[in-house]
């Protein structure tokens, strides 16, 4: 289930409500967050939504040991990329990395409302 859900965050064909409700769903009314604080969209759910917290701190700190740096201190823009495509600007080119960090996140994936 994480691997299916993870795909569907890289392409842009998700259940988060930004999407269902950008594209009329009809069980969406409107694209905000049940937690109430933010539109449900990719940064949202990777990266502030305060229903996650526990999982993104231990994703964060299991990805942080694999690429050696700290990812708190990456913008929001490299860590989504981080997370979504394992992408990192610290050794490139070990192949292995990308796919380390992907079943990293899948912790996140299986373990939230979002399966």
């Amino acid at each position: 289930m994480g691997l299916r859900f993870l795909t569907q965050l890289r392409v842009d064909l998700n259940p988060l409500r930004k999407y269902k409700y950008n594209h009329n769903f009809a069980d969406t009314s409107d694209e905000f967050c049940l937690c109430g604080f933010g539109v449900e969209d990719i940064y949202h759910y990777l990266l502030d939504c305060h229903l996650f917290d526990d999982i993104r701190n231990a994703l964060l700190d299991n990805v942080s040991g694999i690429i050696g740096e700290n990812l708190r201190n990456y913008s929001n823009i490299l860590l989504k990329d981080v997370l979504l495509y394992g992408l990192t600007l610290i050794q490139p080119s070990e192949p292995t990395r990308p796919l380390y960090i992907s079943n990293a996140v899948f912790s996140l994936t299986k373990n939230t409302h979002q399966q």
